[in-house]
C-alpha cells in the first residue's frame, strides 16, 4: 500500500520497480493499492505488472476501506500458484501477457495472441496446487473460432504496450522501445497513463485503468468457467 512516490533512498520510479522485481524474481505475486488524489499510477501499475499481480487505485479516500476489502476477497482463495503457459502452433512472442498472475477463485485465465494463417494450436497451462502440480492441455482450431471484432486487436495491443513499458530500463537508451510503444498507441488509439519522452521516467498524465490485466472481456482465447471460448 503506497502513494507511489519514493521520498528516501532510491527515488527514481523505474529503478524502484526494477529493483523490487529483481529481488522478488517472480517468487510471489505482488498486489499494489493506493488511494486519494495524489497517487503515482506508474509505480503501482508496474510493480504489480512485473510481479504477477495487479494494481488497485481509488481516487476517493472514503472508498479505500471498501475497495481494500474487495481486493482481499479477490485474492484470498488461490487455486493455482506460479501459473505459466506454453503455446504450440502460434508465435509465443506475440502472446500477451507473457507472465500470468496466480489463479484465484472466480478469476479468469485470459491471453491474447496474434496470427496470420496459423490454424491448429495447443496451449498447455501449468500451476502449483498445495503439494501437487496441475497441468491442463487445450487444443483448438482457429478456423472453428467465433468471429470477434476489432476490440480484440485493440486489447492485444494494450497488453503488448504494457509489456513494452515494463521493459524500459533505468538510465539506459530506451529510444527503440519508446518508438515501438508510441507506434502501437497511435495505430490502435490506445491512451496510456504516460506521456513518453527520452527522460528517465515517464510522467503520469491521467488516472490508470484499474486492474488492466484482468478486466478486459474481448479475447483471442478465453478460459471461462471451465469452458474454452475461442475468438478471432
Amino acid at each position: 500500500m503506497t502513494d507511489g512516490f519514493p521520498t528516501t533512498g532510491i527515488v527514481d520510479a523505474r529503478r524502484v520497480i526494477n529493483e523490487i522485481s529483481r529481488i522478488n524474481d517472480n517468487k510471489v505475486s505482488i498486489f499494489t493499492f493506493g488511494g486519494g488524489t495524489s497517487v503515482n499510477p506508474y509505480m503501482l501499475d508496474f510493480i504489480a505488472f512485473k510481479n504477477r499481480g495487479w494494481s488497485t487505485v481509488v481516487d476517493r479516500e472514503y472508498l479505500m476501506g471498501k475497495e481494500f476489502s474487495r481486493l482481499y476477497n479477490e485474492i484470498k482463495d488461490p487455486l493455482l500458484l506460479n501459473v505459466r503457459y506454453y503455446a504450440g502452433g502460434l508465435n509465443e512472442q506475440e502472446i500477451f501477457p507473457q507472465t500470468m498472475p496466480d489463479f484465484f477463485k472466480g478469476s479468469e485465465f485470459v491471453i491474447y495472441g496474434k496470427y496470420t494463417d496459423e490454424d491448429k494450436f495447443v496451449v498447455q497451462i501449468r500451476g502449483d496446487m498445495a503439494q501437487d502440480k496441475k497441468e491442463f492441455n487445450v487444443s483448438a482450431s482457429l478456423k472453428d473460432a467465433l468471429m470477434g471484432d476489432k476490440q480484440i486487436a485493440h486489447d492485444w495491443a494494450f497488453h503488448k504496450v504494457y509489456y513494452l513499458i515494463s521493459q524500459l530500463k533505468y538510465n539506459e537508451n530506451n529510444a527503440a522501445l519508446i518508438d515501438a510503444i508510441n507506434e502501437l498507441c497511435t495505430k490502435f488509439h490506445i491512451i496510456t497513463p504516460y506521456s513518453f519522452s527520452y527522460s528517465k521516467s515517464p510522467k503520469p498524465i491521467v488516472k490508470p485503468i484499474v486492474k488492466p490485466l484482468t478486466k478486459l472481456k474481448a479475447v483471442t482465447k478465453e478460459h471461462n468457467g471451465g469452458n474454452l471460448v475461442l475468438k478471432k
